[in-house]
C-alpha cells in the first residue's frame, strides 16, 4: 500500500524501521513483551487506512491526481483498486474506501477502529462484516452521507440473506462487534427522492447479528428507518457442534440474553420508523430516545399520512418492539404518523421509565402482548389525521387474552397536558384497556378539552384492574359527539375492578354502559369534587347492597339509573332509593282507533336504549280487548306511547314501562 497510511508527522517518526520493534512490557505479573508494532495494532485508526475526516467531500480520484492536497502518487483508479478492491468509481469518496477498507480488515483480524473526532463523508454504504468495534468521541466522531448518496450508512454483510440465514445456514453471517461513540449522519436535505418501496428503503444503521453492542450511539436525518436490528434463532443452533458454540459461546443460546447490550441511543428526524427491534432476544436497552418520527428538520408537515414501508399499511411506528426485550428509560417526542412505542403481538416487553410526548397515540400493547412498564408518563397527544384519534395508551384484545389476562401491569401512569392550546381537539382517550391489565396508580390532570374520555374500559377487557384512578378537569367532547366521561365503561366488559376513583373537575364522571356487565368498586370510594353542573355519574349493572354508601356526591350531582339492582339515586347531593317501575300510561278501551301520549318523562340522563325499555300491560275490564299499545318514540328526557283499539270493549289498559 502506498504512503498515504501515514501523515507527514508521522513519516519522521516512522523513518526508522526499528521504530516499531521496540519491546514494551507493562511490569504486569505474567504479562507479555510485544513490540509497538504490534500493540499499535490492537486498535487501527480509519486514517491508517487513508481516510481523511475532515467533513468535506473528497473523490478517490484525488489520489490519482497530481495537484490536489490529497494526492498519493497512484497513477489511475486500477492501481487505487490494487490496494483498495472495494472501490469502484474515482466519484466515491475517499472516507468511505478508508473506513471500508478497515472494516474488511477487522473480519480477518478483530479489532477497535478508532474514529476520535473525525468527520467522515461517504458515499456508499459501509458493509459491517463482523469483528469491528467503531470507537469515536461522543458527540464528535461523525460518519455523514454526501450529498446525492442517499443509501444506508451502515449495514452488516449480507443482510438480505435472511431468508437463507433463518433456515440456518451460516454464509458469513457477521460476529462480534459494535459501535460506540458515533453520530451517523443521513444528511436527509440534501438526498433523493423519498424512497416508497421496501427495495428502495433506506436506513441509518440496520444490522443482522446475536452479537452486536451498542454504546453511545446517535442516528439523525435518515431518509427512512433510523435503526433496524434483527437476528436468526434457528441460525444459532447452526453454529453449535456437540453442545459447544464454534465460535466461543458457550451452552445453548436459545431464548438467553445476548452477550452485549445498546446502552444509549438517541434517534432524531427519521422519515419513517425511528427504531425496530428484531432482536438480539431479551437484549437490554438501557438509554433510548427519538424525536419526529415522520419528521425531517422541522418541515412542513404533509397533509396526507404515510404508512409503513416495512409493515405495509401499518401506522408508522416510533419505536417498534418485535422481539423479547427490555428498555430501561425511553424519551419518545414526536411521532407524526404513528405511535411512539409499539409492541408487537406475543411479544414479552418490559419498560423501567417510559416518557412519551406529542404522538398520533403514545403506546399501543398490541393483541396479546405481555409483560410491564413500572413507570409511563403520557404527555400531549398531539395529531390527528382526518379527524381519526388515537389513544394515549391503547392496550388490545388478542387470541391469547382470555387465557393470559391481566398480561400487562402499569404501577404508574401519568397522563399530562393531553392537548395542546393550538389545536385543543387533537387527543383520543387518555388510556383504552380492551384485553384487562393490571394498574396501580392512574393519574390525569391539566386535561381540558380533550376529544375523548379519561380511562375506557372496553367491551372484551376482562378482568382489569384499577387499584388507584384520580383524574382531573376531563371537560371536552368526545367523537361520537357525547360529552368527554373520566371513565367509561363499554358494553360486555367483564369482571374489572376499581379499588378507589377519586374525580375532580369533570364534565361526565363515571359513565357505565355495560349491560349485562360485571364489575365493582370495591373496597374503596368514588369521590367527586368541584363538579360542574352537569357533572354525574351514570352506572348500570349490579352491586352488592353493601357497597350503595361507597358512593360520595360531593358537590356535583351523580344520577345512577333506574335500574332494579343498583336501588340508588344520588342527586344534588341527597340520596334516595329509586321507585324502579311507576312510569304508567292508560288508554280507555271503550274508544275505537289511535290514541297516543306524548311527552311522558323519565329519569335517565341520556336518552336510553331499546334494550333499556321494559314494557307490562294491565287490563281492567271483564273482557280483553283487541288492542295494541307500545312505546312510539323515545327522547333524551321523555317517551311517548301509542294504542290502536281494533274492536272497543269496556276497561282500561295500563302500559307500564320500565327504563331499567
Amino acid at each position: 500500500m502506498k504512503d498515504l497510511l501515514c501523515d507527514n508527522a508521522d513519516l519522521a517518526l516512522a523513518s526508522s524501521a526499528d521504530a516499531r520493534m521496540v519491546g514494551f512490557d507493562s511490569s504486569t505479573p505474567n504479562a507479555v513483551t510485544r513490540v509497538d508494532g504490534k500493540r499499535l495494532s490492537d486498535i487501527r485508526s480509519v486514517r491508517d487506512f487513508g481516510a481523511i475526516g475532515d467533513g468535506s467531500y473528497h473523490p478517490v480520484s484525488e489520489w490519482y491526481t497530481p495537484g490536489t492536497s490529497t494526492y498519493r502518487g497512484y497513477a489511475n483508479l486500477a492501481e487505487v483498486q490494487g490496494d483498495y478492491p472495494h472501490v469502484t468509481s474515482g466519484e466515491q469518496s475517499i472516507d468511505w474506501a478508508a473506513a471500508q477498507a478497515a472494516l474488511n480488515a477487522a473480519a480477518i483480524s478483530p479489532r477497535y477502529i478508532d474514529l476520535h473526532d473525525l468527520k467522515l463523508v461517504i458515499s456508499e454504504t459501509l458493509i459491517w462484516k463482523g469483528g469491528a468495534f467503531l470507537k469515536g468521541v461522543p458527540g464528535r466522531a461523525v460518519i455523514k452521507l454526501m450529498a446525492g448518496a442517499n443509501c444506508t450508512i451502515l449495514e452488516s454483510d449480507r443482510f438480505d440473506y435472511w431468508a437463507v440465514w433463518k433456515n440456518g445456514s451460516n454464509l458469513g453471517y457477521p460476529m462480534d462487534g459494535g459501535i460506540d461513540g458515533v453520530i451517523l449522519d443521513g444528511n436527509a436535505v440534501e438526498q433523493g427522492d423519498v424512497s416508497t418501496s421496501l427495495e428502495d428503503l433506506v436506513y441509518g444503521m440496520r444490522i443482522h447479528s446475536h452479537r452486536f453492542g451498542v454504546g453511545w450511539l446517535q442516528v439523525r436525518r435518515i431518509k427512512g428507518v433510523g435503526i433496524l436490528t434483527q437476528y436468526s434463532t434457528a441460525l444459532m443452533y447452526s453454529f453449535r457442534t456437540d453442545g459447544v458454540d464454534d465460535y466461543g459461546l458457550q451452552g445453548s443460546p436459545l431464548g438467553s440474553p445476548s452477550p452485549y447490550d445498546f446502552r444509549q441511543i438517541n434517534v432524531i428526524d427519521t422519515l419513517y420508523e425511528a427504531f425496530v427491534f428484531k432482536g438480539p432476544a431479551d437484549i437490554p436497552i438501557w438509554h433510548l430516545t427519538t424525536n419526529y418520527c415522520g419528521w425531517l428538520d422541522n418541515s412542513t408537515i404533509p397533509t396526507v399520512p404515510r404508512t409503513s414501508l416495512l409493515y405495509p399499511g401499518e401506522e408508522i411506528h416510533s419505536v417498534r418492539v418485535q422481539t423479547a426485550c427490555k428498555i430501561g428509560y425511553l424519551n419518545s417526542n414526536g411521532a407524526l404518523y404513528g405511535r411512539s412505542l409499539y409492541v408487537a403481538p406475543f411479544t414479552r416487553f418490559h419498560g423501567d421509565t417510559i416518557i412519551v410526548t406529542g404522538s398520533w397515540g403514545a403506546l399501543l400493547m398490541d393483541g396479546s402482548a405481555f409483560g410491564s412498564i413500572a413507570a409511563l408518563s403520557i404527555q400531549q397527544n398531539a395529531f390527528a389525521w382526518g379527524g381519526v384519534y388515537k389513544p394515549g395508551l391503547e392496550i388490545t384484545f388478542g387470541n391469547g387474552s382470555v387465557i393470559n389476562k391481566n398480561r400487562f401491569s402499569f404501577p404508574q401512569v401519568s397522563l399530562r397536558r393531553l392537548t395542546t392550546p393550538a389545536n385543543p381537539s387533537a387527543i383520543g382517550p387518555g388510556i383504552v384497556d380492551r384485553a384487562g391489565a393490571q394498574f396501580g396508580i392512574i393519574d390525569g390532570i391539566d386535561s381540558n378539552s380533550v376529544a375523548g374520555h379519561g380511562l375506557v374500559i372496553g367491551a372484551t377487557n376482562r378482568g382489569g384492574i384499577y387499584e388507584s384512578v384520580n383524574f382531573d378537569s376531563i371537560q371536552g367532547t368526545s367523537h361520537d359527539g357525547t360529552e368527554s366521561a373520566a371513565v367509561m365503561i363499554e358494553a360486555g366488559a367483564r369482571d374489572w375492578r376499581i379499588a378507589q376513583l377519586r374525580l375532580t373537575n369533570c364534565n361526565r364522571n363515571l359513565v357505565n354502559f355495560g349491560e349485562n356487565m360485571r364489575g365493582v368498586v370495591r373496597d374503596g370510594t368514588i369521590e367527586i369534587n368541584q363538579n360542574l353542573v352537569t357533572g354525574q355519574v351514570a352506572l348500570e349493572g349490579v352491586v352488592p347492597a353493601s357497597q350503595l354508601n361507597s358512593v360520595l356526591p360531593g358537590n356535583g350531582n351523580i344520577a345512577i339509573d333506574n335500574i332494579s339492582s343498583w336501588g340508588l339515586e344520588i342527586l344534588d347531593g341527597t340520596k334516595r332509593y329509586y321507585n324502579r317501575s311507576k312510569i304508567t300510561v292508560t288508554f280507555d278501551g271503550s274508544i275505537a282507533g289511535a290514541q297516543s301520549t306524548a311527552a311522558v318523562p323519565h329519569a335517565m340522563w341520556r336518552k336510553p336504549h331499546l334494550r333499556d325499555v321494559k314494557q307490562g300491560l294491565f287490563w281492567s275490564g271483564a273482557i280483553w280487548p283487541n288492542i295494541h299499545a307500545g312505546i312510539r318514540t323515545v327522547e333524551a328526557g321523555s317517551f311517548s306511547a301509542a294504542a290502536f283499539v281494533h274492536a272497543i270493549a269496556a276497561g282500561t289498559l295500563t302500559l307500564t314501562v320500565d327504563l331499567g
